[in-house]
């Protein structure tokens, strides 16, 4: 059975300050997972609220899943 583990890369992380800085820096971190033998098998949005809390717009962000065995 093969083990595998997992990574995650956030598309806008909290000291970006632009939109195409974040693109840039996103395709950057996806070609170096890449050349370390990552592999991109989808996507999931992630919420950033402490558990509990009750707020209508709740901030989130979608994240890239990769995978590699370990």
């Amino acid at each position: 059975m093969t083990r595998w583990e997992y990574r995650f890369i956030d598309l806008f992380r909290g000291t970006r300050e632009s939109f195409d800085q974040a693109l840039t820096e996103f395709a950057a971190d996806v070609r170096q997972a890449g050349v370390e033998g990552w592999e991109a098998i989808g996507e999931i949005e992630v919420s950033y609220h402490q558990k509990g809390t009750i707020d209508s717009a709740q901030p989130s962000a979608r994240v890239l899943v990769l995978k590699r065995p370990a």
